[in-house]
């Protein structure tokens, strides 16, 4: 590539990095402001990134839907928050530093896969790939690249690999390390991941030694070698970057072993192949990228989607015109390998879901439809090129790459004008956990708890509407204050186990009680100890509308017959909300009530009177 021809790929790298970057900074600000407060897996996450470097640094990854619920596995590996680390600490260790780095990553993720294009295939194919990347981001929407939650951190290097590995099959080395990097940091943060990202590398390996075995017709003298030297690098990046949760299956909690059993006897009957192909196709569907993913839906399944089958069946076109040789060179053919294998491995993946079909589970189909556009756009352009003629051709080259920075610009325009609305998922947990934190602090610091002020203080919680979102929240906050602070040895694999703390050994038992669980422990008279915080940010409006809807489940619940549930779903309003025996509409109306955010307390009880 000429030196003019390499600046200008640079100048339009730089633009399409732009175009993602802006909105999404914009963003940052609007998400903290006033301040956000991480609830249930955030907080996780900001807890286990704080214990990256010391002696209790993170092996595994977060908690997940591994093994049984009552002591659940992790997710493979710990990558992510090591990644998140150093932006972390050089920004302060705040809750806005964490946002910050969460975009960092996506953004560095975004300038590897420009990088990429530019190294496949020159400047037009830069703003292919930036059309893409703008695309994917208007698709999710910006909380997915600001909120630190393990389905939401790979989606960006999901896309790298999938750019990666189409360049090691179009014999580019050093795109091994890349690709090996990129996966292990996917398949390690979210287990749906591990099986897309050990077929790719499957395939990378086989046609790595391959290739070196048997080389390729105008290799010049150093090629073997050159390969050979890549494919060690590549291995050695794998070993240290898995050495973490290796180090866990040898002498920590066997993880890997439990991630292993539970993708082989899963605790529920897959979808199967026909429920799992439908789920596919559907985030195939061309609506999907004119409005953003919705990250309160509940969890249904998909019907067939008619635009997502066109879409896959003019992808089919494509890719049998290229290969069949009538259309584009060796670098297209293997693009087009890439995306079969991709829909392969896809179809695979998701007939193995099990349990409820929440969005998240999905979000990588997002990446892998936008490489389909461009094989399938790329196709078109250079079948019209040839059928036109050269000059004609040159033509509709030029329109093409006009047309897709128009769409680029036009979704950065959009997802920079919906900057200013973006909000935490749940803004009124995290506001109303900021007001109780702040308010448990000053308390704990005027000495209305037992102990010295500093701590430890072990916190539980009896959250009966959000599964503890906020306990977990009120652990990380007050550790961020300074607080000495653990969890309940039940909760050790969310809150980690080296906080897990006895309360013979605390000053004090702070704890969080939401909604309906706050007079019932206050029942408890002088054994529940000193309320220290108070928070009911309910409008009358919004009380009467909760009143509203738990009279309509109970109505329901008892016309259905469903005496126990209609006596224990105030309890456990979640685990109701998935009781498969129960109507799809009580269901919904339970998780339309799992939205409400209810008040909160927090007593502190000493030790011995909590016991």
């Amino acid at each position: 590539m000429a030196l003019t021809d390499r600046r200008r790929t640079a100048a339009v790298a730089v633009g399409a990095h732009l175009l993602i970057a802006v909105p999404l900074v914009a963003s940052v600000i609007a998400f903290n402001r006033p301040q956000w407060h991480p609830i249930a897996d955030l907080a996780q996450t900001e807890l286990r990134v704080r214990d990256v470097g010391t002696r209790h640094s993170p092996l595994v990854g977060l908690a997940g839907r591994i093994g049984p619920w009552y002591d659940p596995g992790s997710h493979p590996g710990p990558l992510s928050f090591w990644a998140l680390a150093p932006v972390y600490r050089l920004l302060g260790g705040s809750a806005l530093a964490l946002t910050v780095s969460t975009v960092t990553l996506h953004l560095v993720a975004a300038g590897l896969a420009l990088w990429i294009a530019a190294r496949r295939g020159g400047a037009a194919l830069v703003v292919a790939v930036g059309t893409a990347l703008v695309l994917v981001a208007r698709a999710y929407g910006a909380v997915v690249y600001l909120e630190p939650w393990n389905p939401y951190l790979p989606v960006s290097w999901w896309l790298v690999l999938l750019l990666a590995a189409w360049s090691v099959l179009d014999d580019d080395p050093p795109m091994l390390v890349v690709a090996v990097a990129a996966g292990s940091f996917c398949a390690q943060t979210h287990l749906p991941y591990l099986g897309l990202v050990g077929g790719y590398g499957a395939l990378l390996l086989g046609a790595s030694l391959w290739r070196i075995r048997r080389g390729l017709p105008d290799d010049p003298p150093a090629a073997r070698a050159r390969r050979v030297r890549f494919l060690v690098a590549a291995l050695a990046v794998g070993l240290v970057l898995w050495l973490p949760p290796l180090i866990d299956q040898v002498a920590g909690t066997g993880n890997l072993g439990r991630v292993r059993e539970t993708m082989q006897d899963p605790s529920s009957e897959p979808i199967g192949p026909v429920a799992g192909a439908r789920e596919v196709v559907a985030r195939f569907g061309l609506d999907g990228w004119w409005t953003s993913q919705d990250v309160g839906a509940s969890p249904v399944a998909s019907s067939w989607s008619a635009s997502g089958l066109v879409v896959l069946a003019a992808w089919l076109v494509a890719a049998v015109l290229t290969w069949r040789g009538r259309v584009g060179s060796d670098a297209l053919r293997r693009l087009h390998a890439i995306v079969a294998v991709g829909l392969v491995l896809a179809f695979v993946a998701s007939s193995r879901v099990n349990g409820e079909l929440w969005y998240y589970l999905y979000l990588w189909v997002v990446g892998l439809a936008a490489v389909v556009l461009i094989a399938t756009g790329w196709t078109a352009a250079l079948g019209l090129r040839d059928a036109l003629g050269e000059r004609a051709g040159t033509r509709v080259r030029t329109a093409a790459v006009a047309v897709a920075a128009a769409v680029a610009v036009l979704s950065s325009v959009l997802l920079l004008a919906a900057a200013p609305g973006t909000e935490p998922s749940r803004p009124d947990l995290s506001d109303d956990l900021g007001l109780a934190a702040d308010a448990t602090a000053v308390a704990l610091r005027a000495g209305e708890a037992p102990g010295d002020g500093d701590g430890p203080y072990l916190v539980v919680w009896h959250d009966p509407i959000a599964i503890g979102s906020q306990g977990i929240g009120l652990v990380n906050e007050l550790e961020r204050e300074g607080f000495d602070v653990g969890v309940s040895e039940s909760h050790r694999v969310g809150g980690t186990r080296h906080r897990a703390l006895d309360p013979s050994d605390a000053d004090a038992v702070l704890v969080i009680a939401v909604g309906p669980a706050i007079d019932a422990w206050e029942e408890r008279g002088d054994a529940a100890g000193n309320r220290l915080v108070l928070v009911d940010s309910r409008t009358d409006a919004e009380r009467r509308a909760e009143e509203d809807l738990a009279a309509r489940i109970d109505a329901a619940l008892d016309a259905g017959g469903f005496t126990d549930q209609r006596d224990a779903w105030r309890d456990q309003v979640f685990t109701a909300a998935l009781d498969a025996e129960l109507p799809e509409a009580v269901r919904e109306d339970l998780l339309a009530y799992v939205d409400f955010h209810a008040p909160i307390a927090v007593f502190a009880v000493p030790p011995d009177v909590y016991a």
